[in-house]
């Protein structure tokens, strides 16, 4: 696995550097008219917007929103100094909608651009905004609409505040099927959380003739996943992570924190790293933030750091009967802590940012309390000198799914069964994910069971279900599954997908996530 290495989020790689594209020429590569909008105005481009949505040039290291702007570095060049801005009106409103579309040209084989979207970190949304781009041809017709989900940076309120930074995403737009057309592209936006207005960033637009190579489209696909490895390490895992073509970069990995200011730049970060990096007992949020080079994806994990339970040497004489004897039998003292099991380690490297490759997860646990995953045998194996209580829980889920495109979304299970032989009925997550989704689809829940939340991810290929408290039943869980719902919306001007969908679940008991279980979705056409 490669290990990532950013000092901020990772979007895609500045496609200006990719290609070593000339600068501001039209007719082969290069910037589509002002496509860096390094002139400080529009040119070649005229914004617009419907109900007081509108577009705008920003200047970097300036204040243009409510929260801290200073310290975006536009696409990761230290030379730009400006971006377009598309955003809603003053009020935030979902109905109003930004846009800027180009003059026309002649199409090639396509065209790339850099985005990047703005969230508040005090409600942070991993898809606030709506960005589609259309392409028009000559007759003012609309011959394509695409949606498109770009790099999230979550801001602090107020500006200046606290200066926060995040690399822009890469996106590609295919237009070879209309080489030596008249065209126009067009970019629209609009917020998606009422009252917040938030912005989208365009840089770096580049037209790529018709004699240059196509550029792969495929979207990777965001897991984010708990591990912990053979010394009882408790870490963040993107493994499940895909991206369907591998290309055009092996996928890079970061993870945002609920709660903390910086992003964590390691591929498998330990939840407890050192000082900076310090979490307390309860329910905490990640979001995990994977790259291909040219597109991003993120998902959301709700993860539990439990308390941790010391025991201390009490030397004193507890005599209390004046017979000269020790009535403190035991001389020892429990106490529960809030310090969430942390460590503090000398070489945070050596011990997080490991290749998993070849790392075993150890689940044993011979001392007979599954909440530490000590082993007391001293060699690191299963002794026996204990009790091994670590055991995985397991999911049992029954259901024949079809789904028939156009229709009504349809259930995934009509039963689902857990059980755990170790920690009883408590069970703090169920992870749900499509394993070869398609653009479109979509899990939810048809009704949220009490002391249940839903966390989709992104794309809607996977969902979280984490108890409220921290630690739910399983009959809780079982309710919550057996009210998941599959839909699929073919994208405007894509095919439909008729595959079957194969759907994994795993439960996460508070210890260690236990083994898949697959269920089959039938897809019938409309």
């Amino acid at each position: 696995m490669k290990k990532s290495r950013f000092t901020r989020l990772p979007g895609a790689i500045a496609v200006s550097a990719l290609f070593a594209l000339p600068v501001n020429v039209f007719g082969q590569n290069g910037l589509l008219f002002d496509g860096d909008f390094e002139s400080g105005t529009f040119q070649g481009w005229t914004p617009g917007g419907e109900n007081g949505g509108f577009a705008t040039v920003a200047a970097k290291g300036s204040c243009f929103s409510g929260n801290d702007t200073t310290a975006i570095s536009f696409n990761g060049n230290p030379t730009s100094n400006y971006s377009a801005l598309l955003r809603s009106n003053a009020a935030g409103e979902t109905g109003s909608v930004a846009s800027l579309r180009s003059q026309p040209f002649e199409a090639g084989n396509g065209i790339i651009f850099s985005a990047l979207s703005e969230t508040a970190s005090a409600d942070p949304r991993d898809h606030p905004v709506d960005l589609v781009v259309k392409i028009i041809n000559s007759s003012g017709d609309v011959v394509s609409e695409q949606p498109y989900r770009t790099a999230i940076v979550q801001l602090a309120a107020g500006c200046p505040s606290e200066p926060r930074d995040t690399a822009f995403s890469g996106h590609f737009i295919d237009t070879h099927h209309l080489a030596g057309e008249q065209i126009s592209i067009e970019f629209n936006q609009n917020t998606r959380n009422q009252g917040q207005g938030y912005f989208t960033l365009i840089d770096d637009v580049i037209y790529i003739d018709s004699s240059s190579f196509l550029l792969s489209t495929s979207q990777p696909r965001a897991v984010a996943g708990t591990g912990i490895t053979t010394s009882g390490t408790f870490f963040l895992d993107p493994r499940a992570s895909t991206d369907p073509d591998d290309a055009p970069i092996e996928l890079n990995y970061s993870w945002f924190i609920n709660g903390e200011n910086s992003i964590r730049e390691l591929d498998v970060p330990c939840v407890n790293l050192n000082s900076d990096f310090q979490l307390g007992a309860g329910n905490h949020i990640a979001t995990l933030y994977v790259n291909d080079g040219f597109s991003y994806a993120a998902d959301t994990i709700r993860f539990v750091v439990p308390e941790s339970t010391s025991t201390s040497t009490d030397s004193s004489d507890d005599d209390t009967t004046d017979d000269g004897a020790d009535d403190d039998t035991t001389n020892t003292n429990t106490t529960t802590t809030s310090d969430a099991g942390a460590v503090t380690l000398t070489d945070p490297l050596n011990e997080c940012d490991i290749n998993l490759d070849v790392v075993e997860v150890d689940n044993s646990d011979d001392d007979g309390d599954i909440n530490d995953n000590s082993d007391n045998g001293g060699s690191g194996a299963n002794d026996g000198s204990g009790t091994d209580t670590n055991s995985a829980a397991t999911i049992v889920v029954t259901g024949n799914p079809t789904f028939t495109i156009g229709g009504d979304p349809v259930l995934l299970v009509s039963n689902a069964d857990i059980t755990d032989s170790d920690v009883g009925d408590s069970v703090q997550s169920v992870t749900i994910t499509i394993s070869n989704a398609q653009a479109g689809d979509a899990l939810a829940l048809d009704s949220v069971p009490a002391g249940i939340t839903s966390s989709p991810s992104s794309d809607g290929s996977s969902l979280t279900l984490s108890s409220d408290s921290g630690g739910g039943t399983a009959g809780e869980f079982e309710s919550a599954i057996e009210s998941v719902t599959f839909n699929y919306l073919v994208p405007s001007g894509d095919t439909a997908v008729t595959t079957e969908r194969s759907v994994t679940f795993r439960v996460n008991d508070g210890t260690v996530t236990g083994a898949p279980t697959t269920l089959t979705i039938t897809v019938n056409g409309g």
